[in-house]
């Protein structure tokens, strides 16, 4: 068994699920459902293996787990920044309307601490 990252997405132009195995170059499958693209991927992924083995080519050693917790950091921090970015905004926002006086605050001291939880 190979322990290769899979990714499968929805193709709106294909009409369907491609699966690719970032790792392997070119290797990648088609499926009308996720569960198809992925068995299509692990023979695809097989043919990609025996082949390279075959010419001779170098097989590089699986990184998927290594790779799966970047992709998985790395959507994790976009997440985060996004986040704070639109808590930013919408304080940013409030503050703006409660100077020009067209909101006021439902508590007469409202702290920022309790702007951000409240947002």
């Amino acid at each position: 068994m190979h322990k290769y990252a899979i990714e499968i997405f929805y193709s709106e132009d294909d009409g369907g699920y491609i699966a690719v195995v970032p790792e392997l170059a070119g290797c990648s499958a088609f499926g009308d459902t996720e569960e198809s693209a992925l068995k299509e991927v692990m023979t695809a992924m097989d043919l990609w293996l025996e082949t390279a083995g075959n010419e001779g080519r170098e097989i590089p050693q699986p990184a998927g787990t290594e790779l799966l917790k970047a992709i998985v950091d790395e959507k994790v921090a976009l997440h985060t920044y996004k986040k704070l970015v639109y808590k930013a905004a919408i304080r940013l926002h409030l503050e703006d309307r409660i100077k020009d006086g067209k909101a006021i605050p439902m508590v007469e001291s409202i702290s920022r601490t309790s702007l951000e939880v409240a947002v």
